[in-house]
Order: structure tokens, then sequence, then C-alpha cells
């Protein structure tokens, strides 16, 4: 049967009873039926609460600009789901999808996977066929039990650790660490963010995985006009060239400092490469910009609490205070945690509904974000409407904040003109 990439889609959301099924069984024997597992495209793997998106994207970019046919994945999509894998600087086109599904299709006999699981293979699939010389791998949920962990990666990078998925991953940062932790192998080299718990620190010992620690043995400046990398210590791989470096970025300085030494750890890539591919780097949805309606909107994908400080720090950096604030959840998420780093900063706030299996209502949104300590709170059933107001509720020239789910983020960008599905 020949059935298109949208039937395809809907047919990889129906072979499993459950949407999340965590377990790397089914995958790894896919993939072992494929020729695909041992992988064997020297990987960097990126997994955390935070910044695992903009890592990915800027460790791409230097790779690329050093001359390696790099793929990455992305999870989840804004959009439509060819974002979540890239070859070289593109996403996947819909016809090598189609094969790609078909491929794995065929491969699976009575192996039940679930949509993750699919599309993990396929974007593995994708990248072989299309003869991509490296890959950097975003984690979706999670590391230990995430489909992409069936990849013994050469370099593994842990963004952050901070509450979120409880329910999946543990109630405190040590437990979740350890979720994280688990994309480690023997020997590795680990790029670690800031403020790492106990648990990740002790695997890369245990493991004796040759580790660089931000804080520690790199330092990174985070002004929002530019990146810098400082070497403080000798470190287990060569970073010649790559110490003292100050670059432009679209992106979190500290995130791309990751970047940077992750790529650096997988290939010996060269200043000048850096210095390009950190420039280019973007990604929709991180601290995006636009004018529309005489006022500053300001779009981002926080939407846990560690997630939405972090938004506060860059746009003070910036020197952006919002007037207004678009928040729309879902109902597995901390609305109050959200809403707690902005509740003293932002004037008046509206909240959205998200649809779907985990949607959660504007009104329960909005009692968290009184439970934040925030008032002057509306409620909006349509995205545009919340914008309409938003722009009444402003001033020309002020600063309107969307943020939350990818869902909403994504409906904004669409609504902004940033971006839309094709």
């Amino acid at each position: 049967m020949n059935r298109s990439l949208e039937q395809w889609l809907t047919f990889a959301e129906s072979v499993h009873p459950r949407s999340i099924e965590m377990g790397l069984t089914r995958v790894r024997a896919v993939g072992e039926r494929l020729g695909l597992i041992p992988w064997k495209i020297p990987s960097i793997i990126v997994a955390g609460t935070n910044g695992k998106g903009s890592v990915t994207i800027a460790a791409q970019e230097i790779l690329l600009a050093d001359g390696w046919r790099t793929g990455a994945g992305f999870s989840p999509h804004l959009h439509r789901f060819n974002e979540r894998i890239r070859i070289e600087h593109e996403e996947v086109d819909d016809a090598l999808l189609v094969r790609g599904f078909a491929a794995v299709d065929a491969a699976r006999g009575d192996i039940q996977l679930t949509y993750f699981e699919f599309a993990t293979v396929v974007s593995l699939w994708v990248w072989r066929e299309t003869a991509m010389e490296c890959t950097v791998l975003e984690i979706g949920l999670g590391g230990r039990l995430d489909a992409f962990n069936v990849v013994d990666a050469e370099v593994a990078v842990v963004t952050s650790i901070g509450l979120d998925h409880q329910e999946l991953l543990g109630d405190s940062r040590e437990l979740i660490g350890v979720e994280k932790a688990g994309v480690f192998r023997r020997h590795q080299r680990v790029v670690l963010g800031r403020d790492m718990p106990d648990s990740v620190l002790d695997a890369t010992r245990a493991l004796t995985c040759q580790t660089i620690v931000s804080g520690r043995d790199i330092h990174v400046d985070d002004r929002e006009d530019a990146m810098l990398v400082v070497s403080s210590k000798a470190l287990p791989w060569t970073l010649s060239g790559l110490t003292d470096l100050v670059m432009p970025t679209p992106l979190a300085p500290h995130n791309v400092a990751l970047a940077v030494v992750a790529a650096a750890a997988l290939k010996p890539v060269r200043p000048e490469a850096v210095i390009r591919g950190v420039g280019i780097a973007n990604l929709p949805g991180r601290m995006e910009h636009v004018y529309f309606r005489e006022r500053l909107f300001v779009v981002d994908i926080a939407h846990n609490p560690d997630g939405a400080a972090f938004l506060l720090r860059r746009l003070e950096g910036l020197s952006l205070s919002p007037e207004v604030a678009i928040l729309g959840n879902l109902r597995d998420k901390d609305s109050a945690g959200i809403a707690a780093p902005l509740a003293g900063v932002v004037r008046r706030w509206i909240a959205v509904p998200t649809t779907g299996a985990r949607g959660q209502e504007a009104a329960k949104t909005r009692d968290g974000i009184v439970r934040a300590g925030a008032s002057r709170i509306d409620c909006c059933e349509v995205l545009a409407t919340a914008i309409d107001l938003a722009v009444q509720q402003s001033g020309k020239g002020g600063v309107i904040l969307i943020f939350g789910s990818f869902a909403v983020v994504a409906a904004a960008r669409e609504a902004l003109g940033l971006g839309e599905a094709r």
C-alpha cells in the first residue's frame, strides 16, 4: 500500500496502544534487523531538561562549517514532522520519509513501535541512506530509556537538570540526573552544564568518562551579545585555538559553549569553523523576536520552572521587560512554577488553552498564574484573541511575551508571521 507521509504518521500513532512506552528493546530489535544497530556514524547525544535543542543545532552547524556532512535529530517539532530530521542544513523531504517509514514497517514484523520509536528508527535510516559523516541526537525524554539511547555515542552532553516529567523520571534532581546520565558510556567524552547533581557526576566517575564541566573547566560569559569560552585547566581532549573566543550568537551563550566543546570532542574542528557555525545557528521558538502591530513580541518554548527562570535571565540580559505575557501550558506541567519567575515582572497576564490528550483549559492555567502571585489575569480561548487583547493592554513599542507549550509557540509563530506549516 502506498501511503503519504500524513498517512504514515497516522499509522505510526496507531501501532502501539500507548503513546509513550519507555524502553530500548523494541527499537534495538528493529534497528538490528535494518543493520542500523550498532550505529556506525560518529555521534553526539544531547540530554538535559532545558537547552537540548540549542546545543544540538549549534553543534551541527559547527560540524557542517568544518566540512563534515552532519545530520541532526530534534524532538518534538513545532510545525511539521520533517523538522525532527535534518540532513545538513535542510529538513528531510516527504519522499525520503515515506521510504523510511515503509522500510521500518517492513522490518518490524510484529514488533509494536510507539510513534516516537518509529521516528527514531526512521531518523537513523535516513542518515544512513544519505551518507552522513556525523549525527547530533537530541534526547526527547529522559535519557536512559529514550529511543535514541540505542546509539553508543562518542560524545554525550547533559545541558541542565531540573524538575520536569517527574511522573516518568523521578521527583528530585538526583533521580532525574540518574535518568539523564543513562546516556553515558564507559570512557566516553562527556560535556556537562552547570550545577549538576551528584548522581550525574558520580556516573561519569563510575564509567571513567573524560569530562568537561561548565563552571569548573570552562567559563562562559552570559552576556546576550556574545559567547565566551575560557579554558581554566588542562582539558582531556584538545581545544586548541578554541579558548578565549568571543562570538555573536542568537542562542543562549551557555548552551552554545557546550556545543562548541562537544563538537571539538567529536571532530578536530577549526576555530574559524566554530565562529562561522555559531554565527548562523538558530532554532525556531527560542527567544524569537518580531515587531508586530507596533509591539515587540518575544516567543519562547520555556515550559518548566527552570526554563522560565532562564527565560527571565535572558530577557533581563537584553533589557526587555514584558508588559503582557500569554501563557499556554500542558496539564502535566507546573503552571505556578512556570509563571513564578515572571510574576513580579509582568504587569498583565493572559491564559490560553492547549489541546490534545495532555491539553489544559485556560482557566486551569490561570489558577496556576494566580498561585504564582500574579494578578490582573485574563483568559482567552483563542490565541488570536489573546494577541488582540495583549495589544490593547500594552503601549506602542511595548514588549509582549508568548511562552509555554510547543503547540502554543507554534500557533504564535504562525499568527506573527514567523513561520507556518507548509
